[in-house]
């Protein structure tokens, strides 16, 4: 070690300070069974939209600029969708999957990495009531003749 790091005193560094957040009721019930914990939230469930997309319609109405989704560039900077531009895609995307014929007898599987454009579909496909299956491509790259 060199003279100069040896010559600087000690300075104490002090605890950093955190202020108080209430997050919410941590009230769990917990079991022990067979060696396993089991906890139980004591706080009951709140109301939840019938479906799951009401949510995305609801905040586009209320808050259409505010970002629902982003994701790192390669340039490392970030690519941001808001609720109505999300909103405005799932719509085109649903008429354009009804627009191929799709339906709940004919089904979507989406053959994509985790992206952007892989929640536009899925959701797309849900707004359009027509179910989807995501499949990662790994599973297409097992065999060579893509079966």
């Amino acid at each position: 070690m060199s003279s100069e790091f040896r010559s600087q005193p000690h300075t104490q560094i002090s605890a950093p300070r955190y202020r108080h957040v209430s997050i919410g009721r941590a009230a769990v019930e917990v079991t022990e069974q067979q060696g396993a914990l089991h906890m139980r939230s004591l706080e009951p469930l709140a109301e939840y939209p019938p479906r799951l997309l009401d949510r995305l319609v609801h905040w586009a109405n209320v808050r259409p600029e505010q970002t629902f989704i982003a994701a790192r560039q390669a340039d490392g900077e970030w690519r941001r969708v808001s609720y109505a531009q999300m909103l405005d895609s799932v719509r085109a995307i649903a008429q354009s999957l009804l627009r191929y014929g799709l339906s709940a007898e004919k089904p979507l599987v989406l053959l994509s990495g985790n992206d952007i454009e892989h929640l536009q579909l899925a959701f797309g496909a849900l707004y359009a009531g027509i179910p989807y299956c995501p499949v990662s491509p790994a599973y297409s790259l097992l065999s060579q003749d893509f079966a």
